[in-house]
């Protein structure tokens, strides 16, 4: 996405945090690169955004169940 496209929809909908999202996808594609970068935007999605859980990849499972405390009973 452009950064004036960004700039655009941000301040239009600002409650959407939509610069915030870019820019985190942004650096976790630096950093780990972009299927990861798609996983955790997907998990993110489920956690925060709706997304229906059983419409995850396999991938995409793994990286939620990474930032998913567990509780377990003994």
């Amino acid at each position: 996405m452009k950064l004036k496209n960004i700039e655009r929809q941000h301040l239009e909908n600002q409650h959407l945090r939509i610069a915030q999202k870019a820019l985190a996808k942004n650096v976790v594609e630096i950093v780990h690169g972009k299927k990861v970068a798609n996983s955790v935007v997907s998990a993110t999605e489920v956690l925060f955004g709706g997304k229906k859980i059983e419409t995850l990849k396999p991938e995409e499972i793994k990286v939620l169940k990474t930032e998913i405390p567990t509780i377990s009973k003994k």
